[in-house]
């Protein structure tokens, strides 16, 4: 049945209400209809532009044909992040990131439609050793956390003067509750004073937003005309949220262990045309989630907004550069101009070209 087609299918219906009774003619339309679906969800492709070969840790490119624009579209596999597409364009390429050693199951769930891809995957082991310091991918130690060990973040600028500002604010209406003559008015006013301001003090934390991010940075030279910046990103909540990070090329998540994988239930949502948007997942109260970016600049383009100095690398880095770049730091530079974010230092490593 599964070769069967729409036009044929109505061209034997026709003929069918021809020659048996209504009862019958209407049992073989569901079966030929059924026939006719079954033929449109086959025509969904699976195709690997690099063959059946992945690397662990990278992303992995896949081009998907014939998925009906009508309805989301979900590629996973057991060892990837799923990915999400709306409304799929006819042809695309997307990516698909492997998070584990071991990857299978690649397949495609368009509404009740699942499209498995029918070959094996088998892991590159082809040696891709490449001159770049620090981690290749989405796989990489548990020394990419020890940043934000005992990290107590603090609340943004904004927070802490409007706590100042009501705080002063309350003390001098107590003061001037406490001058009225009218000892009850007095005592009235300020038992109303304190319970406002136990009732700000509880709902202030929830009009800010609970996540609290932190940004780092390791600079490196590759050769004369080549500098390698890696820019760190530390989040974690204060409570459980929902959280989202724009994605850009070579940013990879780092989970600390496959329970905390699963845990944030992370998902990578693309465009219709295949295009990756954003990282979504879900942070538990006081959890933490970090991502890397890597960006290859010439010399020209680093973005530092001072020269760099000899200053003290920040001792949040250190454990996470000597663990994961294995050269010395030898200079730190500021916070790059318009990032707001708290600062965990930026860091060059290895010896500076001339």
């Amino acid at each position: 049945m599964a070769g069967c087609h729409p036009s044929s299918a109505r061209r034997v219906t026709e003929l069918l209400r021809r020659i048996i009774p209504s009862a019958h003619y209407w049992l073989f339309s569901f079966v030929l209809l059924l026939c006719a679906t079954a033929s449109t969800n086959a025509q969904i492709t699976i195709t690997l532009p690099r063959g059946n070969w992945y690397q662990p840790g990278q992303y992995l490119s896949v081009t998907i044909t014939g998925a009906a624009s009508t309805s989301q579209l979900r590629l996973e596999a057991d060892g990837a992040l799923p990915t999400i597409i709306d409304h799929p364009a006819p042809l695309l390429t997307t990516q698909l990131l492997v998070v584990d050693a071991h990857l299978s199951n690649l397949h495609i769930i368009q509404g009740d439609s699942v499209t498995p891809y029918p070959q094996p995957l088998r892991p590159d082991t082809t040696s891709h050793a490449t001159t770049a310091p620090g981690p290749a991918g989405a796989l990489t130690s548990e020394y990419a956390y020890h940043p934000i060990f005992g990290w107590k973040p603090v609340w943004p600028s904004a927070v802490r003067w409007n706590i100042l500002a009501l705080t002063i604010s309350l003390a001098a209406l107590l003061i001037a509750a406490s001058l009225i003559p009218h000892r009850q008015l007095a005592l009235s006013l300020i038992i109303v004073l304190i319970a406002a301001a136990t009732i700000l003090a509880a709902f202030l934390p929830s009009i800010y937003p609970p996540i609290a991010s932190a940004q780092g940075a390791v600079l490196a030279t590759l050769d004369n005309d080549r500098w390698q910046l890696d820019r760190w990103s530390f989040q974690t909540s204060r409570r459980t949220q929902s959280a989202a990070l724009i994605w850009q090329d070579q940013t990879y998540p780092i989970f600390f262990s496959r329970q905390h994988r699963q845990a944030l239930n992370m998902q990578l949502l693309a465009r219709s045309d295949g295009q990756p948007l954003a990282f979504t997942y879900h942070l538990p109260a006081s959890g933490s989630v970090v991502f890397f970016t890597r960006t290859t600049l010439s010399p020209t383009a680093i973005p530092l907004t001072q020269p760099l100095s000899s200053l003290s690398p920040t001792p949040r880095l250190r454990d996470l550069i000597w663990n994961l770049y294995h050269q010395p730091i030898t200079a730190t530079f500021d916070q790059p101009a318009g990032d707001r974010q708290q600062w965990l230092g930026g860091n060059q490593i290895g010896r500076l070209e001339p």
